[in-house]
């Protein structure tokens, strides 16, 4: 996928607005047991323990987001399937080593 293709599809996608990412370094093992325990499905991503939360932003609406133009710097620094991030895209690839478990 093309650099240019992978923006439309993040774009069109809205998939980080709508979950919360959750990040956690391999040293927080007592929070990822109880995570693990309450049957919360973590993935293992490049050293860390990833799971996402469904809650979508408030300025999401099904036209996309209603406040594009000036929207936080977060959401225009955040770059599709990076080390520390998991879009759609890469949930995909990640849900065929998990069983489909997100």
């Amino acid at each position: 996928m093309s650099i240019a293709e992978e923006q439309k599809t993040c774009i069109a996608c809205q998939f980080c607005c709508r979950h919360i990412e959750l990040v956690l370094e391999k040293t927080a093992t007592p929070f990822v047991e109880l995570l693990i325990a309450r049957g919360i499905p973590l993935i293992e991503l490049n050293g860390r323990w990833v799971t996402l939360f469904p809650n979508s932003c408030q300025h999401i609406t099904e036209k996309g987001c209603s406040i594009y133009e000036t929207r936080p710097e977060l959401c225009r620094t955040k770059k599709v399937n990076t080390k520390d991030y998991i879009c759609k895209i890469g949930l995909e690839k990640l849900k065929e080593k998990q069983d489909g478990k997100f």
